[in-house]
């Protein structure tokens, strides 16, 4: 995972996190699945009890950690041979799927515990199996080797730190580069995105602004509501003082950081796209 010190995602969606990890949510947790969890796995799950990682496998669509919990998602759902277990004549499965517990994965796609060399007792290694490829594949030698595979994915986006305010630096694009910003909508991501389209395609070219402040979790509601936790924290907390990011598909990259240049600002890069 190189210098990054954080995995889950801020803010996190509340709806696929648990409620915090307890010694008796353990121990039940384990005599249900009949095995010993990895300890690196439940000291994350101290940290939050499952949800969206800001951080990812690469060459791989990973984008959770499931929680210990009676909500979808959970590690709870069983092993792989047991989620698989209505479509058991129509899909191809591993041998001892048995011994393979998910803890993220899509129907077609599973990143697994991986209890069946060690056994239940043992260290579990992490597999990822692909149920459409027929692949079985060892990824790493514990969970926390495989914690530190982890990177943060940008594909093919800039991003963009500034110091100034998110209305700000959207006024100066709108004048620079002639692009117009919608209204900012938190529907999204739980924090007020205003976005507006560079240039016509397919795909179409987008820039996008947040601000680095956000809250620390949120939740959707009927008719489009969002609720935030009153608790605050920042997306990109490594930087000093960054008040709003910008995110740009690539063609629209180097207009945008010439633009802001420009307008005499000093965007700070944030990934190596124009490096």
């Amino acid at each position: 995972m190189g210098s990054l010190a954080r995995i889950w995602s801020v803010p996190a969606f509340l709806d696929s996190v648990h409620p915090p990890l307890t010694d008796g949510g353990v121990e039940a947790a384990e005599k249900e699945l009949g095995v010993k969890l990895p300890r690196a796995y439940l000291a994350l799950l101290q940290e939050q009890n499952g949800g969206y990682v800001d951080v990812t496998l690469p060459d791989s669509v990973h984008s959770q950690i499931w929680g210990i919990g009676s909500s979808f998602p959970t590690i709870l759902d069983g092993s792989l041979k047991h989620q698989m277990a209505e479509y058991a004549d129509e899909i191809w499965l591993p041998a001892d799927a048995d011994a393979l517990i998910p803890f993220d994965g899509d129907g077609h796609w599973y990143l697994c515990f991986d209890f069946r060399s060690a056994g239940p007792q043992a260290e579990p290694t992490v597999a990822y199996v692909d149920l459409e490829s027929e692949t079985d594949d060892q990824v790493a030698e514990s969970f926390g080797a495989f914690l530190r595979l982890l990177e943060r994915d940008f594909g093919n986006t800039a991003v963009l730190g500034l110091r100034q305010s998110s209305a700000e630096v959207a006024g100066i694009l709108e004048h620079q580069l002639g692009v117009a910003f919608g209204k900012p909508d938190d529907f999204g991501n739980g924090y007020p995105t205003r976005s507006a389209k560079f240039r016509d395609g397919n795909p179409p070219v987008w820039i996008w602004i947040d601000p680095n402040v956000v809250p620390l979790g949120f939740s959707r509601g009927a008719n489009r509501t969002v609720h935030v936790t009153p608790e605050t924290g920042l997306r990109f907390p490594e930087p000093p003082n960054i008040e709003t990011i910008v995110t740009c598909s690539d063609g629209a990259a180097q207009a945008v950081l010439a633009a802001l240049k420009r307008a005499g600002l000093d965007p700070l890069l944030l990934n190596s796209t124009l490096n």
